[in-house]
């Protein structure tokens, strides 16, 4: 009983490593592109290994967490916390039908995380700006594509976005899968172990002929709390949405106020009409 509390112990102690690390991978990469202007967001490398090494579970927790860090210092970042968590649900599966180790299917991979980040990333953004462009490093780029071809703002924000994370999220899946190579296999064993993940589970299928593995009571709680962070991350979403739109609105009526206020000092009210008269 001794033994086996200690070693309950030290999975929920490498567990929480796994996450930690997993967040710190995708804050100090985004915040160093972000103070250099580099025109890229590298906040998806700890997901995306974290998926490699531990499946669904720390992925989506990894994906909400770091989101919701940068979201103290930037409500908007909230916001897109669903695409955090998608992105990790889609790692998990791409890991395990063996898209990260073939480059022709690596790029796939890298297709479908820009359509998240990118497409999915650009419709939440027209809504939250009010149909209008956002004020992220993509701002510029699609303000140029919509002034010099003539796109809508829409899909000139659109393409703009998806350019953007197709680069993006080359330079992360290729970050990510040399991560990956460089773990020890006994580490990778480990954290598979740890949280019931199967790196290899399209192979497996094939190997016993069946597409239905029985999955245990333990199993099917890991999956109860993966819907429920996936849900999680929607509601953040939408708490980051309103809140934001709060908060513009507070700042729009602050500016106004400040105005008018100026406004009343420098005119005299008795004297308006006769401003208005006098041009």
């Amino acid at each position: 009983m001794k033994w086996t509390s200690i070693s309950k112990s030290r999975q929920i102690l490498w567990a929480m490593g796994l996450i930690l690390v997993g967040i710190l991978i995708n804050i100090i990469p985004s915040k160093i592109v972000l103070f250099f202007d580099i025109p890229i967001f590298a906040d998806s490398i700890g997901t995306i290994l974290a998926a490699m090494l531990g499946g669904t579970l720390p992925a989506v927790i990894v994906g909400f967490f770091s989101n919701a860090f940068n979201g103290i210092s930037d409500l908007t970042t909230l916001y897109y916390g669903i695409i955090s968590i998608l992105i990790g649900v889609a790692a998990t599966q791409f890991q395990q039908r063996g898209y990260f180790r073939s480059a022709l299917k690596a790029c796939i991979t890298v297709i479908a995380f820009a359509a998240l980040g990118g497409i999915l990333g650009s419709i939440l953004t027209y809504f939250l700006y009010g149909y209008d462009f956002g004020e992220g490093i993509s701002a510029p780029f699609s303000i140029a594509i919509h002034n010099n071809l003539g796109f809508s703002k829409f899909f000139a924000q659109l393409t703009a976005d998806f350019v953007i994370d197709i680069i993006d999220k080359s330079i992360v899946v290729a970050i990510a899968i040399i991560a990956h190579r460089k773990i020890p296999l006994k580490l990778k064993h480990l954290y598979s172990h740890v949280f019931l993940f199967d790196p290899n589970l399209a192979e497996h299928m094939r190997q016993i002929g069946s597409y239905h593995i029985k999955r245990s009571l333990l199993r099917k709680v890991v999956f109860i709390v993966i819907i429920a962070e996936i849900l999680l991350g929607a509601l953040a979403s939408i708490t980051g949405f309103v809140l934001y739109r709060q908060v513009s609105i507070g700042k729009f009526v602050d500016i106004a106020h400040g105005l008018t206020e100026a406004a009343s000092v420098a005119i005299d009210a008795d004297r308006v009409d006769e401003f208005i008269a006098e041009g």
